[in-house]
């Protein structure tokens, strides 16, 4: 089209998704999670654990994605109109509409993992810890989507009826399991016989599936 509307020497054109289709277009986004563990103590020094979790932190799209599509969607009814225009004696009627839908998708993650804990000091009341772990990833639900949709109606040669649906649908897939690493550091603190309050920091390391 842009070629076209050169060589017809119009001003307009219509924007392009190209920094969306190829540049990074989506991000993991931030949300709750929760689950549980298990833990058997082999000796004073290590542990081996067991955890499932659920999160709701789910793959969204970068907050360049809307604006660009705005543009795309606005200004496919000008350019075709402008276009169309050229030679208003064999297209008439010209009504060109163009619609988008921004879809962020609903997906969610699972994950279980087994691990190795090493605790730095022992028999503390404080104990800091580091671990290394191994798992499977699941991603469940939808991935974010972009569609727009173009119409042209007219009347070619005063006529023949013209009416043309266009839809472009852009989506992201990515493999449903994944293998997962993660490592840990973090400290326990007992606050009696029985129970205590543990805090950490863990990073987990994957492909990147999308």
């Amino acid at each position: 089209f842009q070629q076209i509307a050169t060589q017809a020497q119009i001003p307009q054109r219509i924007a392009t998704l190209d920094n969306v289709v190829f540049l990074p277009s989506s991000e993991r986004g931030n949300s709750w999670a929760m689950g549980g563990r298990i833990s058997r103590v082999m000796n004073p020094r290590a542990s081996i654990e067991g955890s499932v979790e659920f999160s709701r932190a789910q793959i969204r799209l970068a907050d360049s994605v809307r604006p660009a599509v705005e543009a795309a969607r606005a200004s496919f009814p000008t350019a075709w109109t402008a276009l169309f225009a050229t030679d208003p004696a064999t297209f008439q009627n010209v009504d060109v509409t163009a619609a988008s839908t921004v879809s962020d998708g609903d997906m969610t993650q699972m994950s279980a993992e087994g691990a190795l804990i090493i605790n730095i000091l022992t028999r503390r009341r404080n104990t800091p810890y580091v671990g290394m772990g191994v798992g499977l990833v699941r991603h469940s639900g939808d991935s974010p989507s972009v569609t727009l949709t173009g119409r042209t109606r007219m009347m070619l040669n005063g006529t023949a009826p013209i009416d043309e649906l266009d839809t472009l649908t852009l989506g992201y897939a990515l493999d449903r399991t994944v293998v997962a690493a993660s490592i840990r550091l973090g400290i326990k603190r007992m606050m009696g016989e029985r129970w205590g309050v543990q805090g950490e920091m863990r990073e987990q390391l994957s492909s990147n599936p999308l």
